[in-house]
């Protein structure tokens, strides 16, 4: 997520991750150990930093992505349906959970199912 969203301040990160700002905290102090990502001034709030990746957080990445292609692929070989129908599903499930916990109604679903 860091990767996608650099430079991002930790609280943007739980907030994208629904973490809490402890939970996040540990895991970029394992990040940071690992020589994974890098803390840089925030040019916006200079009270703040933001967070990227370093080269060997972009190794790691590119190894990952690799391995996670692989698995996705093997879940699709399993499927009975199209990969991309359960993601857009599992996309709507999460919308709703979230409605939920945020005590509010999701919103109407378009597709009526027989």
């Amino acid at each position: 997520m860091i990767h996608l969203l650099e430079p991002v301040t930790p609280t943007r990160l739980g907030a994208e991750m629904g973490m809490p700002a402890a939970t996040v905290s540990d895991r970029l102090r394992e990040l940071f150990a690992l020589e994974h990502i890098r803390r840089e001034p925030n040019p916006r709030d200079g009270r703040s930093y933001v967070i990227t990746t370093t080269a060997a957080g972009r190794r790691t990445i590119d190894r990952a992505e690799k391995a996670v292609l692989r698995a996705r692929h093997a879940v699709a070989q399993e499927l009975d349906v199209p990969l991309r129908d359960v993601e857009v599903l599992v996309e709507k499930l999460n919308r709703a959970l979230d409605a939920a916990l945020e005590g509010r109604r999701p919103r109407p679903r378009r597709h009526r199912y027989a």
